[in-house]
C-alpha cells in the first residue's frame, strides 16, 4: 500500500509523498495526515495485497453450468423431502444409521525396537509403547526405529505428539517447540515381490561440493537392460561427463575411456537420473563406479532410488561404501510409502502437517505446534496404495535447529482412509 501510495503521486500529480509517511515536515505542504488519508482511500480496494489470490472470480464452461443447475434441482428436490410432515422419525433414524456407518478407525500401536537417534539422544520406550527422548542433544536429530508390523496391510499411519512433565513446558518437544520435517516409512515383508514397478532410476550423492561420476547404470526387467533406451540428466555437467554416458552401454570406468559422467563443482547436492519412458516391472539395478586414479570413494553414501510415473520413491537404499567396480541391488529389498494426504489434530500456521510428506526434509518444510505446548496432538497420514506387512522401519528426520521431538508414539491401521476427523469419530462414540 505504501508503494501504491507513493507511485499514484508521482505518477497523476507530478509530486512525491513518501516524506509524510513518517512524519509532517515543516516545509511540505503534504501533511502526515494527508498521506494516511490517501492511503485510506486506497486501501479500501478488493486488492489489499492478501496473501491469496483473491479476488477470484468464477467462470463456468456451459458444461459445467449444467451439472451446476442439475445439482441445485437435486438439492432443492432433497430439502422438500426431508421437510415434509411426518419426517421427523425417519431423520432421527437415519442419523443413527448414519453415525454408526462412520465408525472409528482401529488403530494398532506399534511396539519399537532397535531405536536410534542421529544426535545420540537416549530414546527409551514407555509402558504405552510411545518413545522418549532424553540426554545429548544436537542442533539437529533423526529419530529411527524398526517394529513389526500388527496388521497385514498398512493404509495409514497414525504419528502422536504426546506432553510429558519431564519436559519443558510439558513437551510435547524437548525444547519449547518441535518440527517433524519428513516422515519415512518402509516395509519389508517375508516372501516380498522381487520386482518394484518404476519409471524413474535414480542416483542421488548427500552433501556439498562432492562430485557424483558413474561409467554405466544398468537397469533391467528380466533381462532386458532397458537403461540404453531412456533418457539420462543430472544436476550438473563438468570436465565432458555427460549424463548420457551412464547409459551408452559402455562399463569401462576409466574416464580415458570417455564413458564416465560427471557433475560440476560446487554442486550443493548431485544426482544422476534415467527416464525409462513408462513403467516397468524391474528386477535389478547394477551401477558401475568410475575406477581409474582410486577415486571410487567419491561415490560413498550414494542413494538409489527408483520412482514411479508420479516420482514417488516406490524402492531405495543407502550405500556407505561405494563398490570398486560395480554394485548389483537386487530390488527384493523394503518397500517405501508413499504418503499422499495428512490431517492434524493442530498445526502451526506455515508448518502445516502436509509439509511433512512433501518430500523436501529442509528446516522450513515441516509440521510444528508452536502455542499448542503442554497438549497431546496427533497427525494422520494416508498411503496412495496399502503398503504390506512385515518388518518396518519408520524414520522422523528433523532439520530444523533445536525442534526436536521429546515424546511420540506411532500407530497403523489396515482399514480405508479415515472419512472425518479423529476427534469427530471419538464425539460420535
Amino acid at each position: 500500500m505504501v508503494d501504491r501510495v507513493n507511485t499514484t503521486l508521482a505518477t497523476w500529480m507530478g509530486t512525491t509523498i513518501a516524506c509524510a509517511q513518517c512524519h509532517t515536515h515543516k516545509y511540505d505542504p503534504i501533511t502526515h495526515e494527508d498521506y494516511f488519508q490517501v492511503f485510506a482511500i486506497l486501501n479500501q480496494t478488493q486488492d489489499s495485497d492478501k496473501k491469496n489470490e483473491q479476488p477470484l472470480l468464477s467462470l463456468f464452461s456451459k458444461e459445467q453450468q449444467q451439472n451446476k443447475a442439475r445439482l441445485v434441482a437435486e438439492i432443492a428436490a432433497l430439502e422438500k423431502a426431508l421437510a415434509a410432515p411426518g419426517n421427523d422419525s425417519t431423520l432421527v433414524a437415519g442419523l443413527a444409521d448414519w453415525e454408526r456407518s462412520l465408525g472409528g478407525t482401529a488403530w494398532h500401536v506399534l511396539q519399537p525396537a532397535q531405536l536410534k537417534a542421529a544426535s545420540g539422544a537416549e530414546l527409551t520406550v514407555q509402558e504405552d509403547s510411545s518413545v522418549f527422548a532424553s540426554g545429548a542433544q544436537a542442533e539437529f536429530d533423526d529419530y529411527t526405529f524398526t517394529a513389526p508390523s500388527p496388521v497385514d496391510r498398512i493404509t495409514a499411519v497414525k504419528v502422536e505428539l504426546l506432553a510429558d512433565e519431564r519436559l519443558p513446558h510439558s513437551g510435547p518437544a524437548r525444547n519449547h517447540n518441535l518440527v517433524l520435517n519428513e516422515l519415512g516409512l518402509t516395509s519389508e515383508a517375508p516372501g516380498g515381490s522381487s520386482t518394484r514397478r518404476g519409471r524413474y532410476v535414480r542416483l542421488e550423492l548427500p552433501g556439498k561440493d562432492r562430485f557424483l561420476h558413474v561409467a554405466e547404470v544398468q537397469v533391467f526387467a528380466g533381462q532386458q537392460n532397458l537403461a540404453t533406451a531412456g533418457t539420462a540428466t543430472q544436476s550438473t555437467t563438468d570436465y565432458g561427463g555427460h549424463a548420457k554416458l551412464a547409459i551408452d552401454g559402455n562399463t569401462d570406468g576409466n574416464y580415458k575411456a570417455n564413458s564416465t559422467t560427471h557433475t560440476g563443482n560446487g554442486d550443493p547436492a548431485p544426482w544422476w537420473e534415467v527416464d525409462l519412458g513408462a513403467e516397468h516391472d524391474l528386477s535389478r539395478i547394477v551401477v558401475w563406479n568410475r575406477t581409474d586414479n582410486g577415486l571410487q570413494q567419491r561415490l560413498d553414501g550414494f542413494r538409489l532410488m527408483v520412482l514411479d510415473a508420479e516420482r514417488q520413491a516406490v524402492w531405495e537404499n543407502v550405500y556407505p561404501k561405494a563398490p570398486r567396480r560395480e554394485l548389483i541391488a537386487s530390488l527384493a529389498g523394503a518397500q517405501v510409502a508413499r504418503f499422499v494426504r495428512a490431517s492434524a489434530s493442530y498445526e502451526q500456521p506455515r508448518f502445516e502437517v502436509t509439509n511433512a510428506i512433501d518430500g523436501d526434509a529442509g528446516r522450513d518444510s515441516g509440521w510444528a505446534i508452536a502455542a499448542g505446548q503442554g497438549r497431546n496432538h496427533h497427525a494422520i497420514f494416508e498411503l496412495g496404495s496399502p503398503l504390506p506387512g512385515g518388518q518396518l522401519r519408520l524414520r522422523l528426520q528433523q532439520t530444523f535447529p533445536h525442534h526436536a521431538i521429546g515424546r511420540f508414539r506411532v500407530s497403523v491401521t489396515s482399514a480405508p482412509a479415515p472419512a472425518i476427523p479423529e476427534d469427530i469419530a471419538t464425539i460420535l462414540a
